[in-house]
């Protein structure tokens, strides 16, 4: 701080005049339109609420004794980002899905991918449904004649009243040391309730091998709720020798409801 904090009721800072807030940029939704073969999904088209075109494709567990039968990535091309911006995704979901990874990845241009787990009974229409992406960016407009705004010293913008800011209501942060052996509840993360109208997560965990161990964690988010499990836990006759962890955001995204979906079919 130099010249501007505010802190909230328990002395956390949550603005000042040398960090940047995040403000909500896209909030993107897709429907999926499919058919389904005699072996599984394999036709199908996938779309935005806007009507743009974005990836999906569904993976067939490979895994002997999965604990899933398919895996269903999302991506969205992203191209609203100047240089210089940098993004960060939370996922919102009305049913209680089990999320695997989030993350961008560059196919031909770069795209953000969520890939979530599901059993072939499921209804992949009625989970695709439910999810909400909301792209929260570095790059805050000036704009608004009135509120508050929050420059630094070099008179960028750090933060903006007319706009929705993240807010961080929870942090869940799980380190696993290399060369330590861990109990299978100590992947776990009992669930939480939150008592607000809607909440959404990020997710970044590192390599399913810790030492010998396969660890395959899902984050499985509600509207309401955050809860991670360790959906398979065995040895395997190889080792990786590294640090691995696990960490969530947990994000208040009440009154984000009315924020506009999908304007531009693209993040």
């Amino acid at each position: 701080m130099k010249y501007l904090e505010v802190k909230n009721n328990e002395n956390i800072t949550s603005i000042n005049d040398t960090d940047t807030c995040l403000y909500l940029k896209n909030k993107v939704r897709v429907t999926t339109y499919y058919t389904s073969g005699a072996s599984g999904y394999q036709n199908y088209g996938a779309a935005l609420d806007s009507g743009k075109a974005c990836a999906l494709a569904y993976d067939m567990s490979a895994v002997k004794n999965a604990p899933f039968d398919w895996y269903v990535n999302v991506s969205i091309p992203i191209l609203d980002r100047k240089e210089g911006e940098a993004y960060l995704y939370v996922i919102s979901s009305k049913h209680e899905i089990p999320i695997t990874n989030l993350y961008e990845e560059k196919i031909g241009g770069f795209v953000a991918t969520i890939r979530f787990a599901c059993h072939k009974n499921e209804n992949i229409q009625q989970l695709l449904e439910g999810l909400t992406i909301y792209v929260y960016s570095t790059d805050i407009p000036n704009d608004g004649n009135v509120g508050m705004q929050v420059f630094d010293h070099d008179k960028n913008i750090v933060f903006n009243s007319n706009k929705y800011c993240l807010r961080i209501i929870d942090v869940v942060n799980k380190i696993y040391n290399i060369g330590v052996e861990y109990k299978k509840e100590e992947f776990t993360v009992p669930k939480r309730q939150y008592n607000t109208e809607l909440i959404g997560s990020t997710l970044v965990r590192t390599t399913t091998m810790h030492g010998n161990t396969n660890v395959f964690q899902t984050a499985h988010i509600g509207e309401k709720t955050i809860e991670v499990v360790p959906e398979i836990y065995r040895k395997e006759m190889f080792t990786n020798r590294r640090t691995n962890y696990l960490n969530l955001f947990v994000c208040d995204l009440s009154n984000t409801q009315d924020f506009p979906v999908d304007v531009n079919g693209h993040i």
